[in-house]
């Protein structure tokens, strides 16, 4: 089983999968080209790349088709550079070097020659040189029974080639299925009669009808399968007989039917199709990629969503979301690569053999609904096994943007095949009209199933009643508060509920609650002691018989300021060295009582807390320590914070590798000397004023013997570094 390869056009990525989890592979997301030397894979700006092949030795070739090259990932290196075209948007002659203009969509590998197709040929590279195999720089139809070079195609898509050297040609603008003979070089048509249209079903490929076939894959007995894009099918040609079937696809443009029969189900616009070595299917169709199982014979979602995006690397692989995969590979560890187009990437799912053939489906009793502040709507929730699968599924929601709104579930979690309630309580002070989304996901083990609802907020019913505060502007400081009248007015007697919006550090409180028209009540709104400077709009809600008016209030707070700390530099310290640094934190209030934290830091340092914002940190490395980073914490009374954050590297103390006398110079070298301010000793003796130059590993000292203290026989040498470090050598 190797790793599986997906062509995402319309997003311009390739993906990969590990434990069927989504990361991209190459491609910054941006639509541009940034050198043609060797680059890390992440670096590289690649532009709707659509084509996909390995070579011999498991690197990836890839058709930057935006960027009019063909790049190669580098198996053993890991790095990607570009093999053939310069950039140009123009077609080369043939005979033209490698580094000449292409436009390359689609790749193969076959011979050690690298093919591609470009507009209505395809073409390849010989021994670094550009020729083509068939077709020519008009479109049109023509050519079988001749040489391929004399033919005519119109916009191949996918190529691929059997164990024979056969080469197989999606002719896309054609409806039909091209192939080219290894041992003669000529072209005929293996599937397809040229029309556009569904027919043929049960008979000779060559009476079929195709629509727009894009993708071509063969399995391991040589039989062909066909993308057959417009028609929403995935078609076979048996190997032995020519006869085509339909294996996949019931022509509806829909992404349903998982769990069943492929050809019960339903495949939006397929254009990739792969086959592995155990005989399983993969179909990349608009937003997700779809497995035929060789054991179970069922259909199932195995990336994306169905709906078009991009999303979800380091996530499970059905809860990401992508455009169009335009090819797919699966290499020999079992890596699932795709391009993801639009997305200027090549994305991967790791280890596609180990997702589940047993997992779940997920439906919505309706996607979008409309309510108003203060009540409540509900969606039903439906789950299926696929295959044999029991596992619990727990279930989960949050809002985009993130809203506060009442969510819950009941159940939170159900056995395959139950049904949940979501319920959405919409807040009374959420002023409509405005709309969003609400992300579910139902997930089991490592299988996860993804609903995108939208909940549209209208204005309720016009209030009977009207609500009003004064003032509708106030300053307030913190600590203090400000008080404000609030009355209605209205024909009815019905009391009215009030409420306020909930803003951090303020406390609203209302007396009474409860109010009838023509009445008032007291509101009180206190800020406390963290709360900061600024103009906050606090708005008052009235409630009657679901029934909501609102009234706002704009504060001015006057508010404290947070702790205020001196700045720390990042800190040098060696093996064995005791190092200490002064904290120092100010309350630009003026209040005493602040106190400091040692949020995080490695275990070689300690904060001692001398109060009133002052502070003595011990950093002490031994053997064995790592660098690392320190965050401090400063805390007033009234609970407002501060952090400072720096750096530890620890460096070890220096060395003596050589020491030579050679008159009338002393060379010491090592490392760790540092680039000045080092002390040297001879035999006990200070010779430091005889340092003639010095880096981090030469010291030379100039003198005679007798003035640099150097005695017959052993001498020793001891080298002090500006931080107190020292290392000692005989010589």
């Amino acid at each position: 089983m190797g790793n599986l390869f997906i062509a995402d056009e319309i997003n311009n990525r390739v993906f990969i999968l590990n434990r069927n989890l989504f990361f991209t592979l190459a491609g910054g997301g941006e639509q541009q080209f940034e050198s043609n030397s060797a680059q890390e894979p992440l670096r590289v700006q690649l532009r709707t790349p659509q084509g996909l092949a390995l070579d011999a030795d498991g690197s990836i070739l890839i058709a930057d088709t935006g960027n009019n090259r063909i790049r190669k990932f580098e198996a053993t290196t890991g790095l990607i550079s570009t093999i053939a075209g310069n950039g140009k948007l123009d077609i080369s002659p043939d005979g033209a070097p490698a580094n000449s203009p292409i436009i390359p969509t689609d790749l193969a590998t076959l011979s050690n020659r690298i093919l591609f197709s470009e507009l209505h040929r395809v073409r390849f590279l010989d021994n670094n040189v550009i020729r083509t195999l068939s077709g020519q720089l008009s479109s049109g139809f023509a050519g079988d029974g001749d040489l391929a070079t004399k033919a005519l195609l119109n916009s191949p898509g996918n190529i691929v080639a059997d164990r024979s050297g056969n080469l197989y040609i999606a002719d896309n603008g054609n409806h039909c299925i091209r192939r080219i003979e290894a041992s003669t070089g000529r072209i005929s048509t293996y599937a397809g009669t040229g029309r556009p249209g569904f027919s043929g079903e049960g008979g000779p490929a060559t009476r079929a009808d195709l629509a727009g076939p894009f993708g071509v894959a063969l399995d391991r007995q040589g039989n062909l399968y066909i993308a057959d894009r417009r028609n929403n099918r995935v078609r076979r040609v048996d190997a032995t007989t020519q006869i085509i079937t339909t294996i996949a696809g019931n022509g509806l443009a829909t992404s349903s039917g998982d769990g069943g029969d492929p050809k019960a189900a339903s495949l939006n616009s397929p254009s990739a199709v792969h086959i592995d070595n155990d005989g399983n299917i993969y179909i990349g169709e608009v937003g997700a990629i779809r497995r035929i199982s060789a054991a179970t014979k069922n259909i199932s979602t195995i990336v994306g969503t169905g709906i078009m995006g991009y999303s979800g690397d380091g996530d499970f692989a059905t809860s990401a979301s992508i455009s169009e995969p335009y090819k797919i590979l699966l290499d020999s560890r079992g890596n699932l690569l795709f391009t993801d187009t639009l997305n200027h990437s090549i994305r991967i799912v790791r280890n596609i053999a180990a997702l589940p053939e047993n997992s779940f489906s997920l439906s919505v009793d309706k996607t979008s609904q409309t309510a108003t502040p203060g009540s409540t709507v509900t969606f039903t929730f439906t789950t299926r096994s696929i295959g044999n699968f029991f596992e619990p599924i727990s279930f989960s929601a949050h809002s985009v943007p993130n809203l506060d709104l009442g969510i819950a579930f009941q159940p939170q979690s159900v056995t395959v095949g139950a049904s949940t309630t979501l319920a959405v309580a919409v807040p009374l002070l959420l002023q409509p009209p405005q709309s969003f989304e609400i992300i579910v996901s139902a997930r089991a083990g490592r299988i996860t199933r993804k609903k995108v609802l939208k909940l549209t907020i209208d204005a309720a019913n016009n209030a009977d009643f009207n609500i009003r505060v004064s003032p509708t502007t106030a300053n307030l400081k913190a600590g203090e508060s400000a008080i404000f009248t609030v009355s209605v007015t209205s024909d009815a007697q019905q009391p009215v509920t009030l409420t306020a919006s909930n803003i951090p550090n303020l406390k609203v409180t209302f007396d009474p609650q409860s109010i009838t028209p023509q009445a008032s009540a007291r509101m009180t709104v206190t800020a406390d002691q963290r709360t900061t400077s600024g103009q906050v709009s606090l708005t008052v809600a009235g409630t009657r018989n679901q029934l909501v008016q609102i009234a706002t209030v704009t504060l001015n707070i006057e508010g404290n300021l947070p702790p205020v700390f001196t700045p720390i530099e990042n800190q040098r310290v060696a093996i064995g060295q005791v190092l200490t640094v002064d904290v120092q934190a100010n309350d630009p209030n003026g209040n005493s009582g602040l106190r400091l934290l040692l949020l995080s830091a490695p275990s070689y340092v300690t904060l001692q807390d001398l109060g009133s914002g002052r502070g003595l940190l011990r950093i002490a490395p031994q053997v064995g320590d790592k660098d690392g980073s320190v965050t401090l914490q400063a805390i007033d009374p009234g609970g407002l914070t501060a952090q400072i954050s720096f750096n530890i590297a620890i460096r070890s103390g220096p060395t003596i590798t050589t020491v030579t006398y050679s008159k009338p110079n002393l060379t010491i070298n090592g490392t760790g000397f540092g680039i000045t301010g080092a002390k040297v000793s001879i035999n006990g003796v200070d010779t430091s004023p005889r340092i003639q130059s010095q880096n981090d590993t030469t010291i030379i000292l100039n003198g005679n013997k007798k003035k640099l203290n150097i005695k017959k026989g052993t001498n020793t040498v001891t080298v002090t570094t500006q931080d107190g470090l020292s290392a000692t050598a005989t010589f």
